[in-house]
Parts: C-alpha cells; sequence; structure tokens
C-alpha cells in the first residue's frame, strides 16, 4: 500500500505534459526537479532542458484522462489514506 502512495507522489511531482502554443503535439516529460506545475504550455522555439521525454504525440497520450484524473485528484487522496490507515493501526495496536 505503501509502494502505490509513493508511486503516485513520484508520478505526480516528477512527470508532465507538455504542449505547444501553436502546435497540437503533447509530449510526456519526466522533470528532472520536482514540482506541483503538471500541464505546461510553451512557446517555440522550445527548450527540453530539465526535461526527459518519453513520448510524445500529436492526439495526446493512451491514458491522458487517467494521468489527469491522478495528478489532478488522486495524488492527495492516496497520502491522505495512508494517513488515516497508519493512525488507525497505531490506535488498535
Amino acid at each position: 500500500f505503501t509502494l502505490f502512495i509513493f508511486l503516485f507522489l513520484i508520478v505526480k511531482f516528477f512527470t508532465a505534459e507538455i504542449t505547444l502554443s501553436d502546435d497540437p503535439t503533447t509530449m510526456f516529460v519526466i522533470k528532472h526537479s520536482p514540482s506541483f506545475e503538471n500541464k505546461i504550455t510553451m512557446i517555440p522555439p522550445i527548450d527540453l532542458k530539465g526535461y526527459v521525454v518519453l513520448f510524445s504525440d500529436e492526439n495526446g497520450f493512451i491514458g491522458e484522462s487517467v494521468y489527469h484524473f491522478l495528478v489532478n485528484f488522486l495524488w492527495w487522496c492516496f497520502p491522505l489514506v495512508g494517513m488515516l490507515y497508519y493512525i488507525f493501526k497505531k490506535l488498535t495496536a
């Protein structure tokens, strides 16, 4: 369970979706430094210093809606549930 919490937090803080302001291309990237920003719009010329592009496509990427749901909503639910689970386990022990 804790592994899932850490994975969701890593996805939230170290990945992003980059779109270009004049192009429909969407890139799914890994960020070198953590941040809360997961949707980045760049104006050409693009500077991808600090990012590792995992894949890009003009039509979005597979699982894009799941990714948006995860980074916009679920990322804070799982740590909260984890803390409640930890507190409940300590109280019943």
